[in-house]
């Protein structure tokens, strides 16, 4: 077992405390807005959340309203094989029905109180699906309540579109992809052009709609947007340069943006470099909650990133 010097464990227990300090503050500017509610007021916090919803979103432009997701997580994961497929997808999307036999709530606002439970407390997927499993065998029987995290996001209609990108490893140009699903390089200066690519002499590039996620983070964190209250002295809102931003430009939004690899498959040397970003306006421990991060794109390759090639498009979107 490894021990530490003094110093070291007297530095641990100073940012737990911070980290303790800063959660009771967050937890009491919450529950303060919350002290004159009580068991039977669900339907008035499910009202007041969607006219904080709306007030958010007429500071956007709305010409791709029909595109719109409900605040929910935005994270992205590979689907697991092995969960439950008891559940039919289509069924709880709007779904006004009873939860169960004389329940007082619909199943679609179960799901949104629970959703917006687990991502309060940040709970992964696998966690997720578990704690709806537990739910659904506390309810009566029969009851419509969805047992996976899949199904859930589905009634929520939470999946953040994407773009794919293919380049080819020697002149990053971009690869047709014939009916075939093989990937061609189409430059005619290109020593190898129209051969078929294995994968490991691509590059795939995968780019995420920024709008949606910062849409849906924000309606999420509504309450907590921007209380200068709850961040530590030593944090950016607090810097020359983030306050002379500050002054010029009203109600903006700020994001710190951060990259880094990792081996992905050790035969064929490729690596997977996702980039994100966090909203500085919102606090901390919050901004860095993996439900409160914005994938803005992933690098696949053998090589490591080129910034122009890899974030060029991402900084037009911004």
């Amino acid at each position: 077992m490894y021990r530490f010097s003094h110093k070291v464990n007297k530095r641990r227990r100073n940012r737990e405390m911070k980290r303790q300090s800063i959660y009771q503050l967050i937890a009491r500017h919450i529950s303060s807005s919350n002290d004159n509610l009580d068991d039977g007021h669900n339907e008035y916090c499910l009202q007041e959340q969607n006219i904080n919803q709306e007030r958010l979103e007429s500071t956007f432009d709305k010409k791709n309203d029909e595109n719109y997701i409900s605040p929910a997580s935005q994270k992205v994961y590979v689907e697991d094989d092995n969960e439950w497929h008891d559940d039919d997808d289509d069924q709880y999307e709007d779904d006004s029905r009873l939860l169960y036999n004389g329940s007082s709530i619909t199943v679609s606002s179960a799901i949104r109180l629970i959703s917006k439970f687990y991502l309060n407390i940040n709970l992964d997927k696998q966690k997720i699906n578990g704690l709806l499993r537990l739910i659904k065998s506390l309810l009566p029987k029969p009851n419509l309540l969805p047992s996976t995290w899949k199904t859930v996001n589905k009634a929520l209609r939470n999946f953040t579109p994407s773009l794919t990108t293919y380049l080819y490893t020697d002149c990053y140009k971009s690869c047709d992809i014939n009916t075939n699903r093989f990937k061609f390089c189409v430059n005619l200066n290109c020593k190898t052009s129209f051969r078929q690519r294995r994968s490991h002499e691509l590059i795939e590039i995968v780019r995420f709609d920024i709008r949606s996620q910062i849409q849906a983070i924000m309606c999420r964190n509504f309450d907590v947007l921007n209380k200068s209250h709850l961040f530590p002295l030593s944090d950016i809102c607090f810097g020359e340069w983030y306050q002379q931003q500050s002054d010029i430009n009203a109600n903006k939004i700020t994001l710190l943006v951060h990259t880094d690899g990792a081996p992905l498959i050790r035969s064929s040397k490729q690596s997977i470099w996702p980039c994100f970003a966090s909203i500085t306006e919102l606090p901390p421990p919050i901004r860095e909650f993996q439900s409160n991060i914005i994938i803005l794109a992933i690098w696949l390759s053998k090589m490591k990133p080129n910034v122009n090639r890899f974030l060029d498009q991402t900084i037009n979107d911004l």
